[in-house]
Order: structure tokens, then sequence, then C-alpha cells
């Protein structure tokens, strides 16, 4: 005799709410069964929140980073601001050429020469070099030599065992412009010779 489930239940006699509690109880067995399939297991929790972390110290470093290359920035910005060259004049054109070829010097390593602030009728350069300290002492002494009136401002010597030539000297040369032939700006003449 092969009667069905639906069959043998209908003869229980069961009671409305025994009826009822019997298909809550499976409802919910079926349900939570379900989800209890469907959770992610305990190693992929795991994964995901080593995940989460890692990610989180990719992030601190990355913001690190950017901290780090605003600071880059800003300096970068600060020394091409000192870069910004007044208008060209041939006068510091030909004084800057004067400085960097004095008597042809081979030991001297010139690192910047460049226009600097100057107040009143006068101009100024800056100059940054590398050089033997027994060189310096004769290249001031041609530099004074020169056709310029020069006056030599900030002087600033340092070591620098690393490199060769080892010292390395940055210092400000102006002069009131004395340039035969060339027309000064306030007369609109030529200057005598």
């Amino acid at each position: 005799m092969d009667v069905s489930w639906a069959a043998r239940l209908s003869t229980l006699h069961l009671t409305h709410r025994e009826r009822m509690v019997g298909a809550t109880t499976i409802a919910a067995v079926i349900v939570f069964g379900g989800l209890l399939l469907d959770l992610p297991s305990v190693k992929r929790v795991k994964a995901l929140e080593a995940e989460r972390i890692a990610l989180g110290g990719q992030v601190t470093g990355l913001q690190q980073d950017l901290d780090q290359l605003a600071g880059k920035r800003r300096e970068v910005e600060e020394e091409a601001a000192r870069f910004v060259a007044p208008p060209s004049d041939p006068r510091i054109s030909a004084l800057m050429r004067d400085i960097t070829g004095i008597e042809g010097r081979q030991d001297v390593e010139f690192v910047a020469v460049r226009p600097a602030p100057s107040t009143g009728n006068t101009s100024a350069v800056t100059v940054e070099m590398n050089a033997p300290l027994r060189v310096l002492g004769p290249y001031w002494e041609a530099l004074a030599r020169s056709r310029w009136m020069l006056l030599v401002e900030d002087v600033r010597l340092a070591r620098n065992p690393e490199k060769v030539p080892s010292v390395s000297v940055r210092f400000t040369v102006s002069t009131p412009f004395v340039v035969r032939g060339l027309v000064t700006a306030e007369s609109g003449k030529p200057e005598a010779r």
C-alpha cells in the first residue's frame, strides 16, 4: 500500500493549531537551511578582512606619498620662482660671460650663473660654482682685474667631499654698469670711451 505523505498527514487528524506549528516549523527549517548554505564561509570573511586591512595600509601609504609630493611641489615652485629672469639686458649677459670665462679656467665648474635682484642703478648676478680651494684666490683676483667695477657679496663656502672639485661656492657680484659704447637708460646717449 503506497499512499502519499499528504494522505498520511490527513489521516493523523491533527488540529488546526498543530498543523500551523508544523507548517511553520517546516518553513523555518527550509528558510534557515537556505540561509546557512548562502552565508559566506569563515575563511572568506577572514580573507576579506585581511584584504580590507591591506588596502587601508596602502591608502595610508599613498596619503603619505601625496603629502611628500605636495611638499616637493612647493619646493620646486619656490625654486622655479627663483629662476624667473628679469627682462634681458645685454650688459647682464656680458657680465655673466666675463664671470664664467675668466682666464678659461677648466677646474672651475659653474653650477648656476643667473641674474639676481638688484636695486637702483646697479645690476647683480648670483654665481654658484664648484672649485678646488687653491683656485678660488686666483679666480677672484682675475675677477678683480676684469673690465667691470665689481662688488662681491654674500660669499658662502661649503666643503663638498663627494664631488670633485671639493668646494662649493655661492656669491653675488654686483656692479654699476659702466660699459663703453652702450647706451645708458637715463641719458639715451652713448657713454664716453
